[in-house]
């Protein structure tokens, strides 16, 4: 009997009741139908799922001009498929999927302007930056109803997640939840931003920058400054290590009006289960909670404050919420004649 285990690179099944699956590889060890993701996205149709092989090489940049599934087997840098960076081309690709993926950046080519560009979902994905700007007032691209869920971003510094540029672009109506964030956000409107863990190097750096009519819930800021704005929630966060840990609700109305919270922690360790104070994200480090841990029940509706709770979105693995083969059992000895039946036995787990 012949036992295969399919780790690191694994491979995933999906169910696809109306549209079409194309398998993606760009190493010959590991065949699929087609050998670089520009190609598979130019035959696919809009709806289609592009399942990628993580083949340690990257498939460079993809531009999009449809709506897709794309999808990989986990984040994890070194075992992931990765992507340089993918361009939203247009309002055509709305509604896009990218999955458990290791991503340079999403972009928006030069030359596209007055767009708006909604309802994107980028999930468990390792991503350096969402940086989307690409003119200046009438002509600025609007971005709305985007989810952000359980994804890594590890840029840091002046290397936004979010960025404007320009300060014109808008966006709006994002959900951000059971994130890690090396970075800064900028330039939120009536966004939810819960169950989300900010890390930074430098204390004396805010987490968030530009925020209206925004909720700021179940967070934790972990050596890097409370967030201001105006017209802003917040709520059950817990903050720590940094030069400035409290909300600003608001302590100066003229720099910070109509802010509201209640229920925070401010400057209180959040008692990680093992986690460097002032450092990155680290993949050796747990972002789980000790037992004692002021987070723990804190958030609204009893939930626990970090990346853990909430929608539990968030794995330190990456792998995708489709299933995952972790083995084919080969029965050995076996001689099967010509139009009979051969059977072998598949051991996944699939992630919600």
């Amino acid at each position: 009997m012949n036992k295969i285990l399919l780790t690191p690179i694994l491979c995933l099944l999906h169910l696809v009741l109306s549209a079409t699956t194309h398998t993606v590889s760009n190493a010959a060890h590991l065949p699929a139908q087609f050998s670089t993701i520009q190609s598979a996205h130019d035959a696919a149709s809009a709806g289609d799922t592009l399942l990628i092989s993580a083949t340690g090489m990257s498939y460079g940049d993809l531009t999009l001009t449809k709506q897709l599934s794309i999808i990989g087997s986990t984040f994890i840098p070194g075992l992931a498929a990765q992507l340089s960076t993918v361009y939203f081309a247009g309002a055509s690709c709305d509604g896009t999927l990218l999955q458990s993926i290791y991503l340079g950046s999403v972009q928006i080519p030069t030359g596209i302007t007055q767009t708006n560009f909604s309802n994107h979902i980028i999930r468990r994905c390792y991503i350096s930056s969402i940086y989307v700007a690409t003119d200046s007032g009438t002509n600025a691209n609007h971005f709305y109803n985007w989810i952000i869920e359980g994804c890594v971003f590890y840029a840091t510094g002046s290397t936004w997640n979010m960025n404007t540029s320009y300060g014109y672009s808008r966006f709006e109506n994002f959900t951000f939840r059971n994130n890690v964030f090396n970075g800064i956000l900028l330039d939120l409107k009536y966004c939810s931003l819960k169950n989300n863990v900010f890390l930074g190097s430098n204390p004396g750096e805010s987490c968030v920058g530009g925020l209206e009519f925004c909720t700021f819930a179940n967070n934790i800021v972990y050596g890097k400054g409370a967030a201001g704005g105006q017209n802003n929630v917040y709520n059950n966060n817990v903050t720590f290590g940094a030069t400035n840990n409290s909300f600003d609700i608001p302590a100066n109305p003229s720099n910070f009006p109509n802010n509201i919270g209640s229920n925070n922690f401010e400057g209180v360790d959040p008692m990680f289960m093992n986690v460097t104070a002032n450092s990155n994200f680290n993949l050796n480090s747990d972002y789980s909670l000790q037992a004692g841990s002021p987070a723990i029940g804190a958030g609204d509706n009893g939930q626990d404050c970090g990346v853990y709770d909430g929608s539990g979105i968030f794995r330190m693995d990456g792998e995708p919420d489709i299933p995952v083969v972790r083995s084919v059992t080969i029965p050995g000895g076996n001689i099967v004649p010509a139009q009979s039946t051969f059977q072998i036995t598949v051991n996944s787990v699939s992630h919600q």
